[in-house]
């Protein structure tokens, strides 16, 4: 139990020791912290006190002349009152205030350098102002002078002028009287003496009054009278012109008169031509004739009319003669329409008529016809027989000449009259096209049963003939299944091998196409055999019944085009496989060479000489042969399946497996061409 107390009390100081540390640490902690909650404060203090300063120092810095004194007191002043407050910042804040004090104070001395700068350089502006404004007031009173004596001397000229513009105004009056005169379109040949004497006055009294426009005025005077007498010598031309003009519209007149008078015979050489009477061609004709020659004098007439008016017509301004000229060619162009329209009435009359004289010719003939089987003005029923046996060749059965009786012959009358015998006509010509019909309606039936006969065989040739195409199409199955692996073998097959079966694929390709045309040529002679006389219809049922056919046959054409395609790309590719089968040749060769070299540990020229038997300088293909097959051959030739190409082996051909793997893709591609090939069918 002492033991126990002993231990108890041991612990019970340890706590109370680590109690005691841990109350130490605790004030330790409250200790630093108060200090640093007072540094601090401390230090916003002096913070607060050295911003305060700097805030006064910048504006003593950029204090302008007029606010530096306010800006330094200012300064001075919170240096007082927080200086002592910036704690250990407060030697460099002194030498701020002192640095800043000194920049203010250089910069209040640059401003006032500059004020004084520009007050002087404003003084000297005053003054250039001053001497400018005096010099412009000079040349002002100058201008002034200057523009009264222009002035002065302006109105005198303007006085001159004007009375030599009165002068110039007088006689350029008198000259307008006379170009008015000229202007206008009446005699002035009464009052031209009278104007020449007023503008002669007016020269003499105010010519030499116009001063510069003398020469002008002179001038247009000597040229207004000179038109004045081209205008007078004008007016006794249009007399001579009036006169002239006179005779020539009488002359005018009279040519008209006569195209009048040529077109009245026209109008009455037409009038027969309307008249619908019993006539014939011949005299119709005769008439038109007539009609022709008064129509050509009536254009002779008016061309004569015409041809007058064209190159003789007055060219005068008097507006009587030009109103007559008006009315005369008004009357020759009415002339001329009248004549043309005359001659187009006639040219219809002309037509008419000979259509009536026609009419006529044909009823005279058909009169004469009925005359000619007719007795007693009627035609009996055997004379009706007798008229269509002769003159339609048709003889006439006693029921259908009944019935051409019953319907043309009135009841009561004995026989068929002119004026019914064109329905006997009609009667007659539908007997015979119902016969004709009749004719065609048995040719029709047997060309029906013999091409119903045709055609069952035709259907059994038809059948017969898919046999050649299921052969063609056997051919074709199989130079497909030779051709689509030949791009797989053209990578690892011998050159030689694959001259072998490209050789092979086009023959087995020309069998298949032989075999097409069989087939195609059976079907397209299927019809031969029954002649030409329904060739048209035998040919729409051939067409019919081997349409399928047919197109089966145009695909198989296409599939030979892609065989043949596929055999040529094969072939194509033998020069390629020759070439790398020789590159790989020569490698080997080269290899070999220089392993028996080696072996034989010779120089070059010595192995050349050991294969030069004869000694003469040259290896010919004897020595080389003969080298080779004495050579020793214990060379990997595996080693250059990879130089010349991966997939051909020592022998020629590729690997077994790249073999079996290419031919595994050929037969896929292969596969693939017939799915499509059959889904296209």
């Amino acid at each position: 139990s002492g033991g126990r107390a002993e231990e108890r009390r041991r612990r019970e100081d340890e706590m109370r020791r680590q109690q005691d540390a841990a109350r130490r640490v605790e004030d330790e902690a409250r200790r630093q912290a108060q200090e640093a909650e007072q540094r601090s404060a401390q230090q916003k203090v002096q913070l607060r006190a050295a911003l305060s300063i700097r805030r006064v120092i910048q504006k003593v810095r950029t204090a302008a002349l007029e606010t530096f004194e306010a800006a330094k007191a200012e300064l001075e002043e919170i240096v007082k009152q927080e200086l002592d407050n910036t704690g250990p910042q407060r030697q460099r804040i002194s030498q701020e205030c002192t640095d800043g004090l000194e920049q203010g104070r250089k910069r209040v001395e640059v401003a006032l350098a500059q004020k004084q700068a520009k007050e002087e350089q404003q003084r000297k502006i005053e003054e250039a102002k001053k001497r400018q404004q005096e010099e412009i007031e000079r040349k002002r009173k100058e201008l002034q002078e200057k523009k009264e004596e222009e002035e002065r001397q302006r109105k005198e000229v303007q006085e001159r002028r004007m009375a030599e513009n009165r002068a110039a105004l007088e006689v350029r009056r008198h000259i307008q009287k006379l170009r008015m005169a000229v202007a206008k379109e009446e005699d002035v040949s009464k009052t031209a003496d009278e104007l020449k004497a007023a503008l002669q006055k007016a020269l003499d009294e105010e010519l030499e009054k116009s001063g510069a426009m003398k020469e002008a005025l002179q001038a247009e005077s000597t040229k207004v009278l000179e038109a004045l007498e081209k205008k007078l010598e004008a007016i006794e031309k249009d007399r001579e012109l009036l006169e002239q003009a006179k005779d020539q519209v009488k002359e005018l007149e009279g040519l008209i008169e006569v195209s009048e008078a040529s077109l009245k015979r026209l109008l009455d050489a037409e009038k027969p031509l309307n008249e619908k009477k019993d006539t014939t061609v011949k005299k119709v004709n005769k008439l038109y004739e007539v009609v022709q020659s008064a129509g050509e004098e009536a254009k002779e007439a008016c061309a004569a009319s015409a041809e007058f008016i064209k190159t003789g017509t007055p060219q005068v301004k008097d507006m009587e003669i030009k109103k007559s000229v008006m009315l005369l060619k008004q009357r020759s162009a009415q002339v001329l329409s009248s004549v043309e329209a005359a001659l187009k009435r006639a040219e219809t009359a002309k037509e008419a008529a000979t259509r009536c004289a026609e009419a006529w010719e044909k009823t005279h003939e058909i009169e004469r016809l009925f005359a000619k089987y007719s007795s007693k003005d009627v035609l009996s029923k055997k004379e009706i027989a007798a008229y269509a046996k002769k003159e339609f060749k048709y003889t006439v059965r006693e029921e259908t000449l009944a019935n051409i009786c019953r319907d043309v012959i009135p009841e009561g009358e004995r026989g068929v009259k002119l004026e019914r015998f064109h329905l006997l006509k009609a009667a007659i010509g539908v007997a015979r096209e119902l016969d004709r019909d009749a004719k065609r309606k048995a040719e029709r039936e047997e060309r029906e049963a013999a091409l119903a006969k045709i055609k069952a065989e035709l259907l059994q040739k038809a059948k017969a003939a898919s046999g050649p195409v299921e052969e063609a199409n056997q051919k074709i199955e199989a130079v497909e299944k030779q051709v689509n692996p030949l791009a797989g073998k053209a990578k690892t097959m011998a050159s030689a091998k694959m001259v072998e079966l490209a050789d092979e694929c086009d023959r087995m390709v020309q069998e298949a196409k032989d075999s097409v045309e069989r087939a195609q040529s059976n079907i397209e002679h299927l019809g031969d055999e029954f002649g030409d006389k329904y060739q048209a219809e035998i040919s729409v049922i051939v067409k019919a019944e081997t349409k399928q056919l047919e197109l089966k046959l145009g695909r198989f054409k296409l599939r030979l085009v892609r065989a043949e395609n596929l055999s040529a790309q094969f072939r194509g590719r033998v020069e390629q496989r020759r070439t790398a089968e020789l590159t790989r040749l020569k490698k080997v060769v080269r290899s070999l060479i220089r392993y028996s070299r080696e072996l034989k540990d010779v120089s070059m020229d010595d192995l050349f000489a050991s294969i030069d038997k004869n000694g003469d300088g040259e290896i010919d293909e004897q020595e080389f042969l003969a080298f080779f097959e004495t050579v020793n051959k214990d060379v990997d030739l595996r080693d250059f399946d990879d130089e010349a190409d991966p997939a051909v082996g020592a022998d020629g051909e590729g690997t077994a497996a790249a073999k079996a793997a290419s031919d595994g893709g050929e037969a896929k591609e292969g596969n693939e061409d017939a799915e499509k090939a059959e889904k296209a069918e």
